[in-house]
């Protein structure tokens, strides 16, 4: 039987990868600049779905207040979501349609963490953040009234990559089980930027992010080569991955960090934790930021409110 082709990037993310690269590069923007036109474009994005109730809300770590923004209602299950924006360009407003779409089709409440970012916080700033933030969801600490039974961590790419790193933290100290992790696109090796396969194939940049991208928020984050061999900063690195709740992954076809996923996948299955992983087609990375009729963005909520359900 003949292999078939991948589905073509959707036109909508063509244009914006096309647009994207006529863009100034990211290391010749500076931090500021960078952080501005992201935001800019996140925010100038659908407003997603309305929910009944939202407030933000701040929990005290060893290293100060970390800001947080439930959404939906009590009595659901809880998500504690982390941002993308490679450590340095979000903040909980830019991935607000992320979390208001999980929430949505999920039927959770969920909690949009607004961590530390680098370069004025580098690693593990945010690594700690997201590690305390999940440890006082499970305990309790923000009186949300959630089933402390089905407490889920997520993130999308750098977020994703925390939300691993705060369930393997856990599994170490924490008395209550996690229900699962959820990590779309994620960031699993940072100790081998440009060396996969789909670096290769897609590391120019013309469907989105570029293998120069992912080294600028690299060296924001972990400007020491010697972090970038620190699980808690290449989660690939773990030593051993045996006793992590289920995983939900989510990737992208046109992505360079496409083959991280399939690498996590793989150093999971290996450990026995039990994994599902879509590698959806027709898009890139950050396509969960994208106008519903991207058909990609309605199968990535199906699949992730379907896995959620069951456990």
């Amino acid at each position: 039987m003949p292999i078939q082709p991948p589905e073509p990037l959707h036109p909508l993310l063509q244009a914006e990868a096309d647009e994207r690269r006529r863009r100034p590069p990211l290391a010749s923007l500076g931090v500021e600049d960078a952080r501005i036109a992201f935001q800019a474009a996140r925010l100038a994005g659908p407003a997603g779905p309305k929910m009944s109730s939202t407030a933000p809300m701040w929990f005290e770590t060893p290293a100060g207040a970390t800001p947080a923004r439930p959404r939906a209602e009590r009595d659901l299950p809880m998500i504690v979501y982390f941002h993308g924006g490679g450590f340095v360009l979000g903040r909980v407003d830019t991935h607000d349609l992320n979390a208001r779409r999980l929430a949505a089709a999920a039927g959770s409440l969920v909690l949009s963490v607004d961590y530390r970012l680098a370069p004025e916080h580098p690693f593990p700033a945010a690594a700690d953040d997201a590690v305390n933030v999940v440890e006082a969801a499970l305990n309790g600490a923000f009186g949300l009234g959630a089933n402390p039974r089905r407490v889920f961590v997520a993130g999308d790419s750098a977020g994703a990559t925390l939300a691993i790193v705060a369930a393997a933290s856990h599994r170490a100290i924490g008395e209550r089980d996690l229900a699962g992790v959820v990590a779309f696109y994620p960031v699993a090796d940072f100790s081998n930027v440009g060396g996969t396969a789909s670096y290769a194939e897609f590391g120019d940049g013309r469907t989105g992010l570029s293998t120069a991208d992912v080294i600028w928020f690299r060296d924001q984050y972990a400007p020491r080569a010697s972090d970038r061999r620190d699980p808690r900063c290449s989660p690939l690195l773990m030593p051993d991955l045996g006793g992590l709740p289920d995983f939900l992954i989510v990737s992208a076809h046109y992505d360079v960090l496409r083959d991280d996923a399939s690498q996590m996948e793989a150093r999971l299955r290996a450990a026995g934790v039990g994994v599902v992983h879509h590698r959806m087609q027709g898009v890139n990375h950050g396509f969960l930021a994208a106008p519903d009729d991207v058909g990609g963005v309605a199968r990535a909520q199906r699949h992730t409110a379907d896995w959620i359900a069951v456990r």
